[in-house]
């Protein structure tokens, strides 16, 4: 087993590694600018919709965000299930935000795949009232990459080591906004 925990941490440490750091930057300042233009809406499913809590809990009590709008689309259990049971899972994430995203609100999508349907959804519509849209995604051809106006990838197609370094990428974001101010 020691052979198999330590060949995780190899290739966990050359995702990173490759991590395109000036993207992660830049994805970092979408969110300065996002703070001062709007929304904030987070995204994620099962291990991703973990991370989006996780986030959106930094942000906050890291300070930055205190005097804005941001959501996590994933923390509202009864109105996932209702929307769920009542409409259907796809639209989990589209039916909160349906007139409430806006032109210039920022989308924040983390999806291993970066194919599923209620993450694609909310980005296409999200797409269509001018909101940016970022996603972090394994390395994949995505759907969701086709609305992103950046998609940072992750090279690598294990499920776990990709939110492994999504967490890692959201906590880079915070601290950047911590310490860059």
């Amino acid at each position: 087993m020691l052979k198999i925990v330590k060949r995780y941490y190899e290739e966990e440490k050359e995702a990173i590694e490759e991590l395109d750091k000036n993207l992660v930057n830049e994805i970092a300042y979408s969110f300065k600018k996002a703070k001062e233009k709007g929304n904030v809406f987070i995204c994620g499913n099962g291990g991703s919709a973990s991370a989006a809590s996780h986030f959106f809990n930094d942000l906050i009590k890291a300070g930055h965000f205190r005097y804005t709008n941001v959501f996590c689309l994933t923390d509202n259990i009864p109105l996932l299930t209702a929307v769920s049971n009542d409409i259907d899972y796809q639209s989990i994430f589209t039916f909160p935000t349906k007139n409430n995203i806006k032109t210039g609100d920022l989308i924040f999508c983390i999806t291993t795949s970066g194919n599923s349907k209620n993450v694609v959804k909310l980005c296409e519509y999200a797409k269509s009232v001018g909101a940016v849209i970022i996603s972090v995604t394994g390395d994949y051809e995505s759907e969701v990459q086709k609305y992103s106006d950046i998609t940072l990838k992750i090279k690598s197609k294990n499920c776990r080591l990709i939110e492994d370094v999504q967490l890692s990428v959201c906590h880079s974001i915070v601290e950047s906004l911590v310490e860059g101010e």
